[in-house]
């Protein structure tokens, strides 16, 4: 019996075999069983609980009348002046709420599920707690992108065929820039904040289907909306290790060149504060990017308003905490 446990599988899942010395006694390999068993059941867990599968939802197609293109155009008008205002959770959820009638109205209006995907982005990125609720809004997000995407018609016809997002993309233009790059970070985020660590390298893929997508609006419009894709492509060889294709010296020569094309923009300089100088342990670098951010105006700054006011809050929170961020206090 003892040496038929000489070798020991670790999970039926994986069909991994152990082979373990001949001279090991009963109790070590019991004890090694119950540690296998707990490995196994962890692996599974984040397999289960991680796992980035995704079913698209896409609009319902009709055709409105006249009063519901007047109900349409005032409703829009109430997002326009809530979005104006809106730098909290509330005040978000309240245009949240006014775009939702919206489709009620009109299922297919695009540039309303352009501004409920980047308001659910900035929803689970700023004011989720926990990673249910993060990955809801990150979802709804990732489905409001694809639906901005299907007033495409070419996407459309695509899609209805059978591709999926990140293939059909290949239709998509300069027009649809903004549901791309939304599409694209709902990835980002559903990756690193919404599945455990140890699931991420089950869900690798994901990246690669972003990253597919990324080469699609670098073709159309490299420089769009002041340096926009070379921030994405900067996070996205920041955030992914050497051996999966991350590139440091890659990842700091795009946000120069996002900087360079959107000098004032508070985002460029917010993320590569609290992304790439904290990765780097560049703790001059963090207090010059973020210090310049907390002196902007949110309002005056162009840019959505509710992220503007976001990047300063989160600029000074992460200021007080540069202790904790940089315990050794090196600042190259």
């Amino acid at each position: 019996m003892l040496q038929a446990m000489k070798t020991l599988f670790l999970s039926s899942s994986t069909g991994m075999v152990l082979h373990l010395p001949q001279n090991w006694t009963g109790s070590k390999l019991a004890r090694l069983g119950a540690v296998a068993r707990w490995c196994g059941i962890l692996l599974v867990s984040a397999m289960a609980t991680g796992c980035m599968s995704w079913q698209p939802r896409w609009p319902e197609t009709r055709t409105g009348t006249k009063a519901d293109a007047g109900e349409t155009d005032r409703l829009i008008a109430d997002v326009e002046r809530l979005r104006a205002l809106a730098n909290t959770k509330e005040g978000i959820e309240a245009v949240t709420d006014t775009c939702r009638r919206v489709l009620a109205v009109d299922p297919g209006h695009r540039t309303t599920h352009l501004t409920l995907a980047q308001l659910h982005l900035l929803l689970g990125d700023a004011y989720a707690t926990g990673r249910p609720e993060k990955r809801a809004h990150f979802r709804d997000a990732m489905v409001h992108a694809e639906c901005a995407m299907f007033a495409n018609p070419g996407f459309r016809e695509r899609v209805q065929k059978g591709e999926p997002t990140w293939e059909a993309v290949q239709a998509l233009g300069e027009n649809d820039m903004e549901a791309m790059l939304h599409w694209v970070n709902s990835v980002f985020y559903l990756f690193k904040e919404g599945q455990p660590l140890a699931a991420q390298p089950f869900n690798l893929r994901w990246i690669r289907r972003a990253r597919t997508v990324m080469e699609r609006m670098s073709t159309v419009a490299p420089d769009w909306n002041g340096g926009a894709v070379h921030l994405v492509w900067g996070l996205y060889y920041l955030s992914l290790p050497v051996s999966a294709g991350g590139d440091r010296a890659r990842s700091a020569a795009c946000f120069e060149k996002a900087i360079g094309l959107g000098p004032d923009l508070i985002i460029h300089r917010w993320a590569r504060g609290k992304y790439y100088q904290i990765k780097m342990g560049n703790l001059r670098g963090f207090e010059e990017d973020l210090r310049w951010v907390i002196a902007r105006d949110p309002h005056s700054s162009p840019g959505e308003y509710a992220w503007n006011a976001f990047f300063v809050e989160d600029a000074r929170r992460l200021l007080a905490l540069r202790a904790e961020l940089f315990p050794e206090g090196k600042a190259p």
